[in-house]
């Protein structure tokens, strides 16, 4: 298949296509993927699509049908070449969107370029036809804005940044060709990008023994407003932040350099170590799986651990990423009734944003987190720190990824087994099929490693009293989360109420600190509209507080043992193999 990409008026917005294709007599299908990998959830991408039409390469005008949301039909009564196209309007922010405007192009294929079923693996050509003065940026196997690739996945698996400015660093880690592109307002320093980019990327190298592809790209897309989303890919990654005038400092660089290992990490987890669920991908309907919790939950897990064991981080900040996970698990009122499998299906209805129904809905990528540094520490303790979660990623690697198979549950949790060298139908039935808190083997994983687990109450009030979650929009503090059994719901608020007043005193910025000054008093009046109607609530101030959240914290004077344990949980190794057969 051959395709073309044209842009005449970057100022619309508008991306042209064709593709051109060998066809029989017949029904020609073309489709838009529903979804896109990395994110489970299914997508509406064939909105975007406009002016579709078809015509036979010796200029015969053929009739295009849309059979369905992600499908259009042209029917062909002769042998020869196909010449279908159609118009995209690209206006996706998001690290998997497609985005163009005067200055800058964002290309993510999945979403852009339709396929045939009966031609997805042949080899694909691509014709970029863009503004002279434009430069080209990502991980293409070539030069130039002639592009070839192995199969359609190859081509959507390729993204691509190209505008009229692109700040581009290159450098080696570990004699891997490592390119970073800037696109947008921002002052990338691309010294301490690449000190703290090597450090973490060799400690992962070291750990899978190699890396899979022969060169690794950064595409980050800055804007100039909050945001933070990446999306991995075989031999790039796509990470748009903002605002792009802070992202070297302070709070905001340490997302980047998180999401950045993140991302990295999934070039093995995932883009090689791939659940069965998901080989080959089928790119028209959902492709279910429970075992998200290896694919984001290990990946977010190790994302944060490499920047600790390539020494960008001292122990202090990497507990304050574990805390951070604990803090958004709390933060669920859904904790105690979905498991990691369930949660895993559920990305499929339920989305990424909200929730469907209150306090019915987890997070994989924060629990499993914390589920894969649990089995982390099961593993390490039950072989007296001979083996660990490492081992399993590499062995996992090396007799799957690398061997072109794909994985199962029973794979990964009998390999797991292996290096544990004991049972963990407990460990699965608990914390991954089930949904018993985790606060109890977080406690003994701290006595472990030296560190103690705190339960302490929320700094925010309005929580801590209440057991309910506030977000500032447009000036108004609004009702986001209602915890079950909390004063806030008993009281009679309800999801999207507006409070307006506490203590007959009305709101402005200062939701928390008129609950801190009020504090003392049994209980307090609050007004809140809800669907346009304006009521009253009666709700405690107490200091005491109903909700409590575990933290880790150093000891001060751990044993020689637990410091062992320490060390040995930052250090890289390689992993042993094993021998499956």
């Amino acid at each position: 298949m051959k395709y073309s990409l044209r842009i005449e008026k970057p100022h619309e917005q508008l991306i042209h296509i064709s593709i051109s294709c060998p066809v029989s007599p017949g029904r020609q299908h073309f489709k838009l993927p529903a979804w896109r990998p990395g994110r489970y959830e299914t997508q509406n991408f064939a909105r975007f699509i406009l002016d579709e039409s078809a015509e036979m390469d010796d200029g015969t005008s053929l009739q295009v049908e849309k059979t369905s949301i992600h499908n259009w039909m042209v029917e062909t009564s002769t042998k020869g070449t196909l010449i279908f196209s159609y118009k995209m309007y690209a206006n996706m922010t998001d690290a998997g969107g497609t985005y163009l405007d005067e200055d800058r192009l964002l290309v993510n294929g999945i979403n852009l370029f339709m396929y045939k079923e009966d031609l997805m693996d042949s080899p694909c050509e691509l014709s970029l036809e863009l503004p002279s003065n434009w430069m080209l940026g990502g991980g293409f196997m070539e030069e130039g804005r002639q592009q070839s690739f192995s199969d359609y996945h190859q081509l959507v698996d390729t993204p691509f940044l190209a505008g009229k400015e692109l700040f581009h660093h290159e450098f080696p880690v570990m004699e891997i060709p490592t390119h970073i592109w800037f696109q947008g307002d921002c002052h990338p320093d691309f010294n301490k990008l690449e000190q703290d980019i090597r450090a973490y990327s060799e400690a992962q190298i070291q750990m899978f023994g190699d890396f899979p592809v022969d060169q690794y790209h950064y595409l980050f897309v800055s804007w100039p407003f909050a945001y933070r989303h990446g999306v991995e890919h075989f031999n790039s990654t796509v990470i748009a932040m903002g605002p792009g005038h802070r992202l070297m400092q302070g709070r905001y660089y340490e997302s980047l350099l998180e999401i950045s290992s993140h991302e990295l990490f999934h070039t093995w987890n995932v883009k090689y170590i791939r659940p069965t669920d998901m080989a080959p991908y089928d790119y028209s309907q959902p492709n279910y799986s429970k075992l998200h919790y290896i694919t984001e939950g290990v990946t977010t897990y190790y994302g944060d651990l490499m920047l600790w064991k390539g020494g960008v981080w001292n122990e202090n900040r990497w507990l304050k990423s574990i805390n951070g996970e604990i803090q958004s698990h709390y933060l669920t009122g859904a904790m105690d009734h979905i498991s990691l499998e369930e949660a895993s299906i559920q990305s499929w209805t339920n989305g990424y944003k909200g929730e469907a129904v209150p306090n019915r809905k987890i997070s994989f990528y924060t629990k499993g987190y914390l589920v894969a540094m649990l089995l982390d520490y099961t593993i390490r303790k039950s072989s007296m720190d001979a083996h660990s979660l490492d081992d399993v990623m590499k062995q996992m690697y090396i007799s799957i990824g690398k061997e072109g198979k794909s994985y199962s549950k029973e794979d990964f949790k009998g390999i797991t087994e292996h290096y544990a060298g004991v049972s963990l139908d407990k460990f699965w039935s608990k914390y991954i099929s089930g949904t018993e808190s985790l606060a109890p083997a977080l406690q003994e994983m701290g006595r472990y490693m030296g560190i103690t687990l705190l339960e302490v109450s929320p700094v925010d009030p309005v929580w801590n009293w209440w057991g309910m979650q506030v977000k500032k929009e447009d000036n108004q503090w609004i009702v986001d989360r209602l915890y079950e059994d909390s004063p806030a719901r008993h009281a009679g608020l309800h999801i999207g109420d507006e409070i307006i007043a506490i203590g007959g005193r009305k709101l402005g910025n200062d939701l928390s600190e008129w609950l801190t000054y009020l504090e003392g008093s049994f209980r307090t009046e609050v007004h809140y509209f809800h669907k346009g109607k304006i009521k009253t609530a009666q709700l405690p101030l107490s200091s005491e507080g109903r909700y409590k959240v575990p933290q880790f914290v150093l000891i001060g004077n751990p044993s020689e043992e637990q410091r062992q344990h320490m060390q040995s949980w930052k250090s890289v190794k390689a992993g042993s193999k094993l021998n499956l057969g």
